[in-house]
């Protein structure tokens, strides 16, 4: 079953405007519409399945390779990536944090054991708190890739800060559909991956977004280390190999672009309640 939006689930602007086909090269084969919101900007799939569980693998689906060069560089990125998002934690030092993870996940069990930590794994489209009291509040709720699962975009923010406590902190990572990478894979960007990911916001749209849903936008933080992960899961995706010196010279191309023009593959944006 599918259903079809007929306007924006963040600004309610009625004219939307088609942008990409997307396959799911992954799982199903189908193939899914990307619209864009005419006044915000936010892009999403429409039509939508009313429920992607039949679109979710039973076990991980290795989307890079094998090979001890692939794999050292994979690793060294996924280093990266997780140290930036635990520098972020320590420097707001909460107690009490929920972390809203999607697949494999290094990041709690780097987490300093003092902190009281609290992971769910979303497996459908909704953002679900299983066994979590309704009184229960944290300090800080943490969503590095699983938010573009959401299929109740706005409710699943409002759902989310309600969970925090007063000044308690989001902290959202969103890959940028309108940067450099983004553009030069087109339809076979990685971070598309639909029908997964519903929703897609480039700055500009995801701070109108948050600002709607009454959070307080403290900072936008560049992930620069995306940008290369983006260009070999794409590149494998869409060609079947890779080249990896070929990858890691369009990573150091799109990645200076996205310096030059302040508008990086993805970021960390941390909302104040």
């Amino acid at each position: 079953m599918y259903e079809k939006l007929e306007e924006c689930p963040s600004c309610r602007y009625p004219k939307l405007v088609n942008q990409l086909i997307l396959q799911d090269s992954l799982i199903s084969g189908e193939s899914f519409a990307l619209v864009g919101c005419a006044n915000c900007h936010l892009r999403f799939l429409n039509p939508r399945p009313t429920d992607i569980t039949r679109f979710l693998a039973p076990q991980l689906i290795d989307r890079l390779p094998s090979g001890k060069r692939m794999s050292l560089i994979t690793r060294l990125l996924t280093r990266k990536i997780v140290k930036q998002q635990l520098s972020l934690v320590h420097h707001y030092n909460p107690q009490k944090l929920l972390n809203i993870a999607s697949g494999v996940n290094s990041f709690r069990r780097l987490l300093t054991k003092s902190r009281d930590v609290i992971q769910v794994q979303p497996i459908t489209s909704e953002i679900s708190l299983p066994g979590i009291p309704k009184s229960l509040k944290f300090e800080m709720i943490t969503c590095w890739e699983g938010f573009g699962h959401a299929k109740e975009l706005k409710d699943s923010i409002k759902q989310l800060r309600k969970k925090l406590v007063k000044d308690g902190k989001l902290l959202i990572h969103l890959a940028n559909p309108t940067s450099p990478v983004a553009d030069h894979f087109g339809q076979a960007w990685a971070a598309y991956d639909a029908p997964r990911s519903m929703y897609f916001a480039s700055p500009s749209s995801a701070e109108m977004l948050f600002t709607k849903t009454k959070f307080n936008i403290v900072e936008r933080i560049p992930c620069p280390a995306y940008n290369l992960l983006y260009v070999l899961v794409s590149t494998f995706q869409s060609q079947g190999s890779i080249d990896i010196l070929q990858a890691l010279r369009l990573s150091r191309k799109t990645n200076n672009q996205s310096r030059d023009t302040d508008n990086y593959c993805s970021y960390i944006y941390v909302l104040e309640k």
